[in-house]
């Protein structure tokens, strides 16, 4: 009993570390902030009354338990500095509890090879400047793709040539529709100007969904001369069909196009760039059994690729439940609202709640972005004479689904009736029975 109640403070104290990184001295950014919405209530007259919750600190001034809404969260109070305000105020916190992954990520050099050629198409460029528009026909991928599209003006000229072309892509299909900018893809006898930025299925790949499109192009040219010549594109890429079992595409990030698998309780990344194949694993299990998910679909893809370590085996922070924008804030609301409905906060009003709810995002929470009252409910961050921090914390040590299991509910929901209370109410019911039956007998007696 003794070593369950030591553990289970031992968690309770490891969740304060987690969710209150701000009440140390440097109150650093923390991973944790990632996964929380929080709320300071310094607004004026807003007042509150930690002796009126029922649940244990877990280091003083600190509160933690689980979110009765939504028991995958953890709600956290504590009092709080805010500069340049003085004194100290309620913060109120729901978390995401937080795991830790390995992640390894392999990486080898590949070219995407040609999935077929759109055209060619005769075309006639006038003198000048000139826009022409081009039906190339159908692209059909029996799979999830990865594609890059290459478009080339072949010409033919009897004379010095200057001549700059540009163009838009246009796939349209039934599920969906993808528009792609191709800037200077043809220069001849000269330099052509673009925009300084990555162009998915241009620049570097893009994900495709499975489909038929129609392929349409429009091409724009200055040129010198009047002169003829063929267009076409061509299509490189993968396409995820039955050899790639269980990959899908995902968003794109900054650049490339990503395609995912799990496997094992390990969540697998494959990204295409341009010249490049880049594999990460993460997750809780074995590294070996998802890279040999990764080299059966570098086999079954046909690609000259020999993967190989990049980097060393990371930890990484990722949260334990995938939980929404939505029902964080509803769990915040929730708590805001009976916190005020039992007299432990004062003077929030109804508006007020709602005003945070609206104004809280995922990511809101900890010194620099908590939601704080400065005219309306904003992220401190942009509150003129806010004590801006610049540094960031190494992860803490995380708690573990074990730990996160020990964080207790509000005793009010959960603590049965104690001692003193039954008795009372068994006094109660027993003056209740002797008033009944007394009723009874005077009524009989008449």
């Amino acid at each position: 009993m003794a070593e369950s109640k030591k553990l289970g403070k031992a968690a309770l104290a490891l969740l304060a570390a987690l969710l209150f990184s701000a009440v140390s001295v440097l109150a650093c950014f923390s991973q944790a902030d990632l996964y929380a919405v929080e709320v300071v209530l310094n607004k004026p007259n807003v007042t509150y009354d930690l002796s009126k919750l029922r649940v244990e600190q877990v280091e003083p001034g600190v509160y933690a338990y689980r979110s009765p809404v939504d028991s995958r969260l953890v709600v956290a109070l504590s009092e709080l500095e805010l500069p340049p305000w003085s004194g100290k105020f309620l913060g109120v916190r729901v978390q995401v509890p937080l795991r830790t992954v390995l992640q390894q990520a392999y990486s080898c050099g590949v070219e995407l090879a040609t999935v077929t050629v759109l055209g060619p198409l005769e075309v006639e460029l006038d003198a000048g400047e000139g826009e022409v528009s081009l039906d190339l026909g159908e692209l059909y991928l029996k799979g999830p793709a990865v594609l890059l599209f290459e478009p080339a003006l072949e010409v033919s000229a009897q004379k010095p040539l200057k001549l700059s072309a540009s163009g838009v892509l246009e796939l349209q299909g039934d599920r969906a529709s993808y528009r792609v900018t191709t800037p200077c893809f043809a220069a001849y006898g000269g330099d052509c100007v673009r925009v300084a930025m990555v162009i998915p299925g241009f620049d570097e790949p893009m994900s495709a969904e499975p489909g038929a499109y129609r392929v349409k192009a429009v091409v724009s040219w200055v040129s010198s001369e009047k002169v003829s010549g063929k267009f076409l594109v061509r299509v490189k890429g993968v396409i995820l069909d039955q050899a790639a079992t269980g990959w899908k595409t995902e968003e794109r990030a900054f650049f490339g196009a990503t395609i995912s698998k799990a496997v094992d309780g390990l969540e697998v990344k494959v990204s295409f760039t341009r010249r490049s194949l880049t594999a990460r694993v993460e997750g809780e299990g074995s590294l070996s059994r998802a890279l040999e998910e990764v080299e059966k679909l570098v086999k079954a893809l046909g690609l000259p690729c020999a993967l190989e370590p990049s980097g060393t085996e990371e930890v990484k922070v990722v949260p334990a439940y995938d939980v929404s924008r939505d029902e964080m804030v509803a769990a915040l609301k929730a708590e805001l609202e009976w916190l005020s409905s039992t007299g432990v906060i004062s003077g929030l009003s109804s508006g007020d709640v709602e005003a945070i709810a609206e104004a809280a995002q995922v990511g809101f929470a900890g010194w620099n972005s908590r939601l704080v009252w400065s005219d309306g409910w904003k992220p401190y961050s942009s509150v003129e004479g806010a004590l801006l921090v610049r540094c960031v914390k190494a992860p803490p040590q995380l708690m573990s689904f074990e730990a996160f299991e020990r964080i207790p509910y509000r005793a009010e929901e959960v603590e049965a009736p104690q001692l003193d209370s039954l008795l009372a109410y068994a006094g109660a019911a027993a003056l209740a029975a002797v008033l009944l039956l007394a009723v009874i007998f005077f009524l009989r007696r008449r």
